[in-house]
């Protein structure tokens, strides 16, 4: 019961938290990482296991967007992960 609880909060908050980056008028296309986050930078790469590698942002950005059930476009959550949560009703147009 629990575990479930936590899940379901863990859930809600990143729909709040996806809410409120819409309100603000943030999108998918404004996420912009550190450029260290993406594999470049500083130079201290050059070494280790993660020696050469790079990130593509937009792969990784859309990964994400899909995985959180939100539109990868407009940011919005999807209106399948709103019922889901219960939250339809409370999103009214904000829902993709």
């Amino acid at each position: 019961m629990i575990e479930r609880v936590a899940v379901l909060v863990l859930a809600v908050a990143a729909t709040v938290w996806a809410f409120r980056n819409w309100r603000e008028g943030l999108r998918p296309g404004d996420f912009t990482p550190h450029p260290r986050m993406m594999g470049e930078g500083d130079g201290h790469l050059d070494a280790g296991p993660l020696k050469g590698v790079r990130v593509p942002l937009p792969v990784l950005r859309d990964d994400y967007f899909t995985a959180m059930r939100w539109d990868p476009t407009s940011g919005r959550v999807s209106r399948q992960r709103a019922a889901e949560l219960g939250l339809s009703e409370l999103l009214g147009e904000y829902v993709a």
